[in-house]
């Protein structure tokens, strides 16, 4: 592991991605990005929705209503992000795609199967992390402060996964 001298790293890791950077101004300017975007198996429920909100025929549509993405998506995506990162999978499959919007946005699947636990050796500490950024319910994910905070107190056993 680039000759470290001890367990802990000697470097820092920052992840970015501003393929759509905007610069919010207020919490409505927040939802600019009403589009489905990014990589499929690391979207947020919420942008996994977006479209279907969008469409005028549905019952449901409310042209006052904000759709699209916020800040809180970015949490979604980075719990995603770090499961792809330890394991080189990706924690859901998107190839069918009704498999993968029923398993995102509701709560009648488990968020990790066993199989996908055993890619991090069922690090209890690790799937609480998990499971604090992946909730569904965008109003209550962490913000990213907290998401860091919490990182920070994190102990991943260092295992080759």
């Amino acid at each position: 592991m680039l000759n470290q001298p001890s367990s802990v790293p000697n470097f820092r890791v920052c992840i970015a991605d501003f393929g759509t950077c905007l610069v919010y101004i207020d919490p409505v300017d927040e939802y600019l990005c009403a589009e489905g975007r990014g990589t499929p198996p690391i979207q947020s429920p919420e942008m996994v929705t977006v479209n279907q909100a969008k469409q005028k025929e549905r019952s449901t549509y409310d042209r006052r209503k904000h759709y699209g993405a916020g800040q809180a998506s970015d949490i979604w995506s980075l719990g995603c992000l770090l499961y792809e990162l330890l394991t080189c999978q990706f924690l859901f499959d998107a190839n069918d795609f009704s498999q993968f919007f029923v398993r995102v946005t509701t709560d009648k699947k488990e968020l990790f199967s066993e199989p996908k636990k055993e890619l991090i050796h069922n690090d209890e500490d690790l799937l609480k992390y998990l499971h604090f950024l992946l909730v569904r319910d965008h109003h209550r994910r962490p913000l990213i402060s907290e998401a860091i905070s919490r990182f920070k107190n994190l102990k991943i056993k260092m295992q080759t996964f």
